[in-house]
Formats: C-alpha cells, sequence, structure tokens
C-alpha cells in the first residue's frame, strides 16, 4: 500500500507531497493543476515505472534535481525508496529496487488502461544506464486492446472485452457470475441496469458473436452501446479480468497471490450522466470488496463532478478516507487536504472549497447576484453593474421569474416588482 509520496521540481506541481488515505483519496481541482500528474506519481510509485503516457518529465526552471521519495507498507513494514532524475539518459535512477506484490489498475479518462501484476507480463526492459536492466510488469491496454484483446511476439495478453465475454458466458459460469454482478452493482437502482444478454451476430461482414446488454428497449450489441456504458463495461470487464488472470497466474507459479489491490481512476464521471456519476465511485468501492474480499483495497480517484463527492457523504469515513483540492496562486500550485464536512447536495458542494464557485449558475447570474449582493451592502460598483437598474436589468436577463432571489432583492432595492 502507498504512504506517502513526495516530488520535488517535477512537471506543474514542483514541490508536492501526497499522504494517501488507506482507502479512498479523492483529488478535485481546475484543468491543468496536475491531478492527472499526481496519478502518473501513484502509479511510478506504486509500479517503479511509467505509464503509457511516457516518462514524467522534470520542471526546467533551475531549481535543482528532479527527485521522487515514496513510502510502502508491506506486510506491516514499511520501506522508502528514493528515485532521482538523470536529464543525460533522460531515466529515473534509484539505488533499491521497491519489491511490489500488489496488483494495480490505472483507469484513464480515455478508456485505456495500464495494469500491473508481479505475477504476469514480466520483461526485461533497460534502466538508468545501458547495462543496468530490472524486470517490469506493467501491462498497456489502449481503448481498442480492452475491447478487441492485444498480442505480443506471439503471446496473448490479452483476450479483450468481446471474447472474454463469450469465453466467461459460456465457458466460465462462476467468472460470468462475477462480471455480471460487477456490471449489476455498478449500475444498481438505475432504469436500465447494465444485465447480459445473448450474443448475436451485427452485420453480415463480420464473423464475431458480439455480446449484448437486455435494456428495457431490446438487446443492444455492446459496440453499439454509448460511451457511458461503455466506459462501465470496460471498468467491470478490466478488474474482473486483471483479478481472474492474476490467480490464474499464481495457481501456475504455486505462489499465494498478495491481497493488496491499488485501483487508479482520472475522472470517475467521464462520459456519465449525473444518475451515474453518484453511484460509480461508491459502487466500484462495492465491487472490489466483493471481488476481493480478503485484499486491502486502496483507491485514488480524480474528479470534477460534485455529484461524486455528495455520493460519498453516507459512505465516506475519515479514519481511512481523505479528499485533496489542487489550488493555484499566481505561479503556485498548493495540494491541499479538504476537512470533510457533508454539504447535503451537489449544489452546495459547487460553491464549496472543492469547487470555488460562487453561484451555482452561469456566468452571467453570478455576475449580476454580486453586484446586487455588493448594492444591498451598500458598497460602489464598478461599470456597467454600477446603478440599481442595471443591476437589475441584469438580473431580469439572467434571472427565471421565479428564482429565490427575487423576493430579497425586491424588498431590499426598493425596484418596483
Amino acid at each position: 500500500m502507498l504512504r506517502t509520496i513526495q516530488a520535488h521540481n517535477l512537471g506543474a506541481l514542483g514541490d508536492v507531497t501526497l499522504d494517501l488515505a488507506e482507502r479512498l483519496t479523492l483529488l478535485t481541482g481546475d484543468n491543468g493543476l496536475g491531478k492527472t500528474l499526481l496519478l502518473d506519481l501513484a502509479w511510478f510509485a506504486a509500479t517503479g515505472g511509467n505509464t503509457a503516457r511516457g516518462t514524467l518529465a522534470p520542471q526546467r526552471t533551475g531549481n535543482g534535481a528532479a527527485t521522487i521519495r515514496y513510502v510502502h507498507e508491506l506486510g506491516g513494514a514499511t520501506s522508502t525508496t528514493e528515485e532521482r532524475f538523470d536529464p543525460r539518459s533522460w531515466r529515473w535512477e534509484r539505488d533499491t529496487t521497491p519489491f511490489n506484490d500488489s496488483l494495480v489498475v490505472y483507469a484513464h479518462a480515455d478508456g485505456a488502461f495500464d495494469v500491473w501484476d508481479s505475477f504476469r507480463f514480466a520483461r526485461h526492459v533497460p534502466y538508468a544506464h545501458p547495462d543496468a536492466r530490472r524486470v517490469e510488469h506493467r501491462f498497456s491496454l489502449s481503448t481498442e486492446a480492452v475491447w478487441n484483446g492485444l498480442d505480443d511476439d506471439g503471446r496473448v495478453l490479452c483476450n479483450g472485452l468481446l471474447r472474454d465475454w463469450l469465453a466467461w458466458q459460456y465457458q466460465k459460469p462462476e467468472v460470468f457470475a462475477r462480471f455480471a454482478r460487477a456490471l449489476e452493482q455498478l449500475s444498481g437502482g438505475l432504469d436500465e441496469p447494465l444485465v447480459p444478454g445473448t450474443s448475436r451476430r451485427v452485420s453480415p461482414d463480420d464473423a464475431r458473436d458480439i455480446p449484448t446488454l437486455r435494456l428495457p428497449y431490446g438487446e443492444v450489441p455492446v459496440t453499439l452501446c454509448s460511451a457511458g456504458m461503455r466506459r462501465v463495461l470496460a471498468l467491470a470487464y478490466v478488474l474482473v479480468w486483471a483479478l481472474d488472470e492474476r490467480q490464474a497466474a499464481a495457481a501456475l507459479t504455486g505462489v499465494e497471490a498478495a491481497h493488496d489491490i491499488v485501483l487508479l481512476v482520472d475522472e470517475v464521471e467521464a462520459h456519465l450522466h449525473p444518475r451515474w456519476q453518484r453511484l460509480l465511485l461508491p459502487a466500484l468501492l462495492a465491487v472490489l470488496d466483493e471481488l476481493a474480499p480478503a485484499a486491502r483495497v486502496q483507491v485514488v480517484a480524480t474528479t470534477h463532478a460534485p455529484l461524486v463527492l455528495a455520493s460519498l457523504e453516507t459512505r465516506f469515513d475519515p479514519s481511512v478516507d481523505r479528499a485533496m483540492h489542487l489550488e493555484r496562486k499566481g505561479a503556485t500550485v498548493s495540494l491541499l487536504e479538504l476537512p470533510w464536512a457533508p454539504q447535503g447536495d451537489a449544489v452546495n458542494w459547487l460553491v464549496s472549497e472543492a469547487f470555488g464557485l460562487q453561484q451555482a449558475r452561469s456566468v452571467e447570474a453570478e455576475r449580476a447576484i454580486e453586484a446586487a449582493e455588493a448594492y444591498m451592502r451598500g458598497e460602489a460598483q464598478p461599470a456597467p453593474l454600477d446603478t440599481r437598474e442595471a443591476i437589475h436589468a441584469a438580473l431580469r436577463y439572467a434571472l427565471p421569474d421565479h428564482d429565490h432571489f427575487w423576493p430579497r432583492w425586491i424588498v431590499r432595492s426598493g425596484v418596483p416588482a
């Protein structure tokens, strides 16, 4: 399990310390401040390598060498590793390689995945210097490979969702039951739950049978489902597939698989309707608990959606969970812990520290209301919202007639209703 990550002179963040919670660490912040970079850092610390996105790069501002220091906890003991970036070889150097026996899954916002499994994908790669080599257990799945599989030098690394779905459905009923259960949990409470249907051909030019979902309006081939449904299908598939393959590899090697799982999810809400946004993260935690009941599960996720935070209000436990926020002041980006305080609904989350909006409205409505509030406090306002009449006209333009702000404005300003 990851405990602490410290980076110096790295990317947009410069210097940052990320203390990870035991179960869930949730990251918020504006675009471009470094949420995905923090996930890349977590992957680097968990696996000792880079993602398919490429090498973590330092800043070039003359602030000294880029370094990453991270702390693992494994079997009750902690270990600390420090890495230093060598600009000549464009690689990270370390004195010792940390032992990592976890399963690590990184779900990228674009639908691709990186998977680290100490029982699988072993390949020797250069490290730091031409005469130094190490074993890497990373497996990268593009969006295409998630669905159609991937071969490498004659080895089938992954069958892909389309083939595995049918193989599980008709040859491995116990695995398919876990997959169907994961889909049920990830869509629980919706009018259109994800229920597997029968497979069928979809084109005279395609010889494959395609799995379907049983929706209220009929069975729909999964290749024709919406982007949101495809994202949920891919998440469920990769989790079930990675755990099943890890157990199979452990059985072949005669070594018991360790029970540590790290899941990194970038933009939990990507492609999802608000109904899905408010259930996906709690459902993912439930899926992992059911798929691997003996495992220690650590989730690190980024989000821009207030409904994601609202969905956790009944499940967030400050003793094992943490919310963090990236904030920019001038040219400096800081990572701050958000003291967990339920807000009640998504609107209140929008105006909380996690998202920082003044009003959960349009930009025009926010400006008009802020000007009206200042006018009622007796504060002078710059043009064009510098008179009662101009403010009233802006409110009429931006607010509906039934808006709850109108009674207070009309009473306090004296403008005729």
